[in-house]
Order: C-alpha cells, then sequence, then structure tokens
C-alpha cells in the first residue's frame, strides 16, 4: 500500500512537471507582445527614420547590409550572441513601464519578449535592431547618428578603429565617453579590437595597425 502511494505521488508529480513545462512553453513561445511589430521599422530596406519611444524622438535607421562589415564584426564582437542581443533589445520594448512594472512581472515579459524576438528575426536582423536603437552617449540613438555624430560618415565608411570605438561605447556609453574619458574609451576599443583578432573577425595584422590607428 505504501509502495501504491509513493508511485502514485510519483506519477502526480511527474504530470503536474509536464503541464507545468507545456504551459511555459505554450506562454514564451506564442503570441505577440507590446510594439513587437513596430520592431520591423528597424529593418528597413533603405536607409530611413523610425520613432523611437526610448530616445523620444526620431532616428536615422541603416539596414543590416549598408553597415558595413567592420560595424558588423565589432558590435558582434563586443556584445555577444543574438541571445544577449535578443535580451538587450527586450529591456527597450518596456522602457515606458511604470515604476511598478520593475519588478518580476516586467522580468518575465521581458524574457517572452527575449524569446520571440529569437524566433522571429535573424541574426542579421537582430543586430541591425539592437545596433539602431542602442544608445551611444551624448544623447545619441542608433549607430547612424552615432557615426554622423562621432566621426561625419557613414557606417559603412568607418575603420575597424572607428567601428571598434562606436562599439565599446555599448557596454557604457557613460563610463567610456570619448568626450569625458578619452583614455577609458581607448582602452574599450583596443579591447574590441583584441576580441576581434581573437574570433578571426580580423587579422592580427589587422589588430594591430587598428590599436596603433590615430583614430579617435
Amino acid at each position: 500500500m505504501r509502495f501504491f502511494s509513493k508511485a502514485l505521488l510519483g506519477l502526480a508529480l511527474i504530470c503536474a512537471s509536464l503541464v507545468g513545462v507545456g504551459c511555459w512553453w505554450f506562454y514564451f513561445y506564442s503570441g505577440d507582445i507590446p510594439n513587437f511589430d513596430g520592431l520591423d521599422n528597424f529593418t528597413p530596406a533603405a536607409t530611413t527614420t523610425a520613432a523611437y519611444d526610448c530616445a523620444s524622438s526620431t532616428i536615422g535607421v541603416v539596414p543590416y547590409i549598408l553597415m558595413g562589415e567592420n560595424v558588423q564584426r565589432a558590435v558582434r564582437v563586443a556584445e555577444g550572441e543574438d541571445r544577449f542581443l535578443s535580451r538587450r533589445i527586450s529591456l527597450r520594448l518596456f522602457c515606458n513601464y511604470k515604476n511598478q512594472m520593475q519588478t518580476l512581472p516586467r522580468q518575465v515579459l521581458e524574457l517572452k519578449a527575449s524569446v520571440q524576438i529569437q524566433r522571429r528575426f535573424t541574426s542579421e536582423q537582430i543586430l541591425a535592431i539592437y545596433i539602431n536603437g542602442a544608445y551611444f552617449g551624448d544623447g545619441i540613438f542608433g549607430i547612424e547618428g552615432a557615426s554622423k555624430h562621432y566621426y561625419g560618415k557613414s557606417p559603412s565608411e568607418l575603420d575597424i578603429a572607428q567601428a571598434a570605438m562606436l562599439a565599446g561605447l555599448l557596454k557604457a556609453p557613460s563610463i567610456y565617453s570619448l568626450k569625458h574619458h578619452p583614455d577609458r574609451a581607448r582602452a574599450r576599443r583596443n579591447e574590441v579590437i583584441a576580441k576581434m583578432v581573437n574570433t578571426g573577425a580580423i587579422t592580427p595584422a589587422q589588430g594591430q595597425s587598428a590599436i596603433q590607428s590615430d583614430s579617435k
């Protein structure tokens, strides 16, 4: 009798676990999220502008193909895999939620958003969405605005050192500010360049040349 009770309890626990997994899968892998369709504005076919609630303004948007390989490689190395980029994007989707949402319910929504982003968009699109809405300091949002603001040129025209500098800002724009902390910014840039070499994104010769570059 005792054995039967234990077996029954074990079966109940297994069933409950399966139901829990099923509910988790259904919640995170089905449906959309607030403003989800708006993300498509950050993956256009040509250069354009898009409203961005977190910035309370419009920002310049460029598609992945027009960002240039230097920017693509530098950001990918500096910021990591798609799941990390998706997580960062999901945080921005809920930037206007009230302070009381800074708790578990909001974290669950952000996690769901992150999962949905990874399912809906390609790796290239995720990078484009992220970099077009990222903050680069000095009140600048998006790679197009950052490239024009800091270097007076389009993202595709940036050299390796310049692309690494902007990619380095993403970690902490105020700490690595080009204006207020140029030494830190340069050190962070060199760190990104070193990672680009280590991952094979650029050759050692290109990395050495970029580190010795006068680009600020």
